[in-house]
């Protein structure tokens, strides 16, 4: 539908009516949820609307706030990642930074199975040092707009917080509370799969994470 910019962005919750389509709108928690139907599709909008729900995590395992959006660059508690053997699952969380009375997630997915122990084996053989950075080209307190946290599933044991930096010159690479690895190929492609998507970050990091970029 090609509408005027006004009649998307501007609504009420309730209904709007405009050349024979019917945009209904509902606040849930902080968002407004809005579904546009025609004639052929109105059936479908209640259901749709009430199946909207308030949560605090997702079915990933994705918290929707989290202390790693914060802009001051935390880090996640401690524990030493080389020490775990095996993982059942492990959520990949994509937070926008934000302050942290503002819910940050834009993205999540689960990693599983064998696929989440290939990719806790190939964090664990990043080497230290964090990275790839480039600190001269942005400012010191310039750690991007977006973070991510892998939540790692341990059989029979506490999950744990793995931050990941990919967004800007510094900060980059896989921080465990106790030691920063470094995004390498392995370790760093197969994190992007959709919704999480890689839209921003430095050349580096790009050519380490993005399929069709060189090695």
């Amino acid at each position: 539908m090609d509408a005027d910019s006004d009649f998307v962005s501007q609504v009420p919750d309730g209904e709007t009516t405009h050349e024979g389509w019917t945009l209904t709108a509902r606040t849930v928690g902080a968002a407004q949820v809005r579904v546009l139907s025609d004639a052929s599709t109105a059936g479908l909008v209640r259901p749709m609307l009430d199946s909207a729900r308030v949560v605090d995590t997702t079915p990933e395992g994705c918290d929707v706030r989290s202390p790693a959006q914060a802009t001051d660059h935390p880090r996640p508690p401690a524990f030493d990642l080389s020490e775990l053997a095996t993982v059942d699952r492990i959520a990949v969380c994509q937070y926008s930074r934000l302050p942290l009375d503002r819910a940050g997630l834009v993205a999540a997915r689960s990693v599983d199975g064998a696929a989440a122990q290939s990719l806790l084996e190939a964090i664990q053989q990043a080497p230290a040092g964090g990275g790839p950075d480039t600190p001269a080209n942005c400012a010191e307190d310039d750690f991007g707009d977006e973070v991510m946290v892998l939540r790692l599933a341990v059989p029979d044991a506490e999950s744990h917080d793995v931050y990941v930096g990919y967004s800007t010159c510094r900060g980059n690479g896989f921080d465990d509370g106790t030691t920063v690895r470094k995004l390498t190929r392995d370790s760093c492609l197969p994190l992007w799969e959709e919704p999480v998507v890689l839209t921003g970050g430095q050349f580096g990091v790009f050519q380490l994470c993005r399929e069709n970029m060189d090695k």
